[in-house]
């Protein structure tokens, strides 16, 4: 499954540096060393955020209408994590005999989402521990331990599938909705050069 998820990150990474996001706007330069970690991770805990307004309004997505907000908000979650374990994978090279499972799972665990039911829980609380399993990767971030990071980030997305297999509030399926996302991002307005580099444009 490591292998499955680190082949999705990278290809999930390259498509966004193909996009521009990891160049600098003015000039063009590679920010795959010096793109914002925690901004990245806090942006992916944004997009949880999003799924329980959602879900909370009884909301369907407003860029693609025929799946429930919840659902593809998670995925967005995951588009981001992807992207982010995708950089770093690149940095540093890593290959799935080089990451350690049982630092994924300590990242699960400590996370608290083992200890909860996800066929019955409540969806803010599901929510709340993928958050905390975002925040251990932050913690690790933040404090230069980018391995140990890019493994809480696999947890996430581990957690994330898991989610999707088991509560009764997801009734799609997670692949089907990353790539009708990465389809749908790949020919919007707003995430074009362009676009971006004028007042009002999305800059991160």
């Amino acid at each position: 499954m490591i292998s499955h998820i680190l082949n999705f990150a990278s290809k999930i990474h390259q498509g966004n540096v193909d996009a521009g996001w990891w160049s600098d706007l003015k000039t063009g330069e590679s920010i795959l060393h010096t793109r914002n970690r925690g901004e990245l991770l806090g942006l992916t805990i944004s997009e949880l955020s999003e799924g329980s307004i959602g879900h909370a309004n009884l909301q369907m997505d407003d860029k693609l209408p025929e799946y429930p907000m919840l659902d593809v908000e998670i995925a967005d979650a995951v588009i981001r994590a992807g992207d982010l374990l995708g950089a770093e994978l690149r940095v540093h090279g890593w290959s799935a005999d080089a990451l350690d499972i049982k630092s994924v799972h300590a990242a699960i665990e400590e996370a608290g989402y083992n200890r909860i039911s996800i066929v019955d829980a409540d969806v803010d609380i599901v929510l709340m521990k993928l958050t905390n399993i975002v925040s251990v990767a932050i913690e690790h971030f933040r404090k230069g331990r980018h391995k140990q990071g890019s493994e809480a980030l696999i947890g996430f997305i581990l957690a994330c599938h898991k989610t999707f297999e088991l509560s009764s509030y997801l009734t799609n399926s997670l692949e089907e909705i990353i790539q009708a996302k990465a389809d749908f991002n790949s020919k919007r307005e707003d995430h074009k050069l362009e676009h971006r580099r004028s007042d009002g444009g999305k800059k991160f």
